[in-house]
């Protein structure tokens, strides 16, 4: 028998989505371990630049035709993963859905790879734990402060919402029927100085940095429909080290990560521009001031506290640290 224990296996992890937000954490966290061999499955054809935050050496990246069933048997077949993690999504902004975009991305490929992973898992590697990363759209707010547990309802309002349910249903039923061994974790915001801008806590960002730095914002206004939308937000890192510590565990069940705190619009604008010692109130332009139905995840991983009577402390600092990324952006690039 072999002396090694079973923490000193080495394990075999697919990414797939790994050039997302999320993603992107996730492998920069893998490539500091030791016993995990590291795939990320591309869907384009054009390798995507790699990040800094990785170690080029240790990842392998292989191209999926997402239309094809037999590649993808192939390849989880060669790869023999131990654990399997999927974030790959279409159109999860909210300007996506309610413009119509192309709903047989929206619903079919959300709906159509997921199936085919875990049938392929099923197929090729019966063992693999499969992680599926969901979404807290799959819920809709009823009141002010709607808590959700794992064990809540889906009731989609939003066709992403609908999508994401749909592969949840899925899972639940590979899982009763097939023995798959899978987590679903549902994800409330969270964000990261690696958020594209067009959301609003990085648009937020770049607005104060631009106006302080660069002075391109002189006269100009940042608009935002509601100042009073509440919803949970959460530090991306965290988030995605808890994603890493349902798939390393090999937890099954549905998960959700979120802070389970309050956060207004109004009190990131409050945290981005008094970060720079501007009043938010000279520069933002908004149609209502209005508290709106949102929901709170009940966290199934609690978040670690940093030890502050403030609750909002986590929050604060994430949004002081995009704006200081962007600050530090702006700087680069002027030189």
């Amino acid at each position: 028998m072999d002396s090694h224990s079973d923490d000193n296996r080495k394990s075999t992890i697919i990414v797939d989505g790994a050039f997302g937000q999320d993603g992107e954490i996730i492998i920069g966290e893998l490539c500091k371990t030791r016993n995990t061999d590291i795939h990320v499955l591309t869907h384009r054809q054009e390798l995507p630049t790699i990040p800094n935050s990785w170690n080029s050496s240790r990842v392998q990246i292989s191209y999926w035709d997402s239309a094809s069933y037999k590649n993808l048997c192939a390849l989880i077949r060669d790869i023999a993963p131990t654990e399997y993690i999927n974030l790959a999504a279409y159109h999860h902004a909210a300007i996506d859905m309610v413009r119509g975009f192309n709903q047989e991305q929206l619903y079919g490929y959300n709906y159509r790879r997921s199936a085919m992973i875990i049938s392929s898992l099923c197929r090729r590697a019966p063992s693999c734990h499969f992680h599926y990363a969901s979404s807290s759209l799959i819920y809709t707010a009823s009141c002010l402060g709607h808590r959700i547990y794992p064990f809540s309802l889906p009731n989609p309002s939003l066709p992403y919402g609908v999508a994401k349910a749909r592969v949840m249903s899925l899972v639940d039923t590979y899982r009763r029927w097939c023995g798959l061994t899978a987590a679903v974790s549902v994800m409330f915001n969270h964000d990261s100085p690696l958020k594209k801008w067009a959301y609003l806590l990085p648009r937020i960002g770049l607005f104060v940095a631009n106006t302080l730095r660069a002075g391109t914002n002189k006269g100009n206004k940042l608009r935002v429909h509601n100042v009073g939308a509440t919803y949970d937000l959460s530090c991306a890192y965290k988030v995605a080290k808890q994603v890493l510590h349902i798939t390393q565990s090999r937890l099954e069940g549905n998960f959700i990560l979120a802070s389970g705190q309050a956060t207004t619009v109004k009190d990131i604008l409050n945290w981005a521009f008094s970060y720079v010692s501007l009043k938010w109130e000279d520069f933002v332009e908004y149609e209502k001031d209005d508290v709106t139905p949102y929901l709170l995840g009940c966290p199934s991983i609690p978040q670690a506290q940093d030890g502050c009577l403030d609750r909002h402390v986590q929050q604060r600092n994430l949004v002081e640290a995009i704006v200081a990324s962007n600050l530090q952006m702006l700087t680069n690039d002027s030189k």
